[in-house]
């Protein structure tokens, strides 16, 4: 079971593997981020993690600008997964 120094861990490796896995607020912004996002490092005391983007907005956090957390990864593998679905559709269309 992964835990917050896990989370904290990820964020300092700016890790992409936790994206999708945790989000982390800051409070003194009111602002949520992926663990990959590029923006400035926060101080560790003013950090909570959030299973979901959803249930940081209900605790009155938005959506970093930089990273969208609120958005699908572009490295989502269900997303990858419905990519390959329509180009698969999309080359076989003309068959019945």
């Amino acid at each position: 079971m992964l835990g917050d120094e896990d989370y904290r861990s990820a964020i300092l490796a700016r890790d992409a593997e936790f994206d999708g896995v945790v989000v982390y607020a800051v409070r003194s912004t009111r602002i949520y981020c992926r663990p990959s996002c590029a923006s400035r490092r926060p101080n560790r005391r003013q950090v909570i993690f959030f299973p979901i983007p959803e249930v940081a907005e209900q605790a009155g956090f938005r959506p970093c600008l930089r990273c969208r957390p609120h958005l699908p990864s572009p490295a989502d593998p269900q997303l990858e997964m419905v990519r390959q679905v329509c180009q698969h559709i999309k080359d076989h269309a003309d068959r019945p």
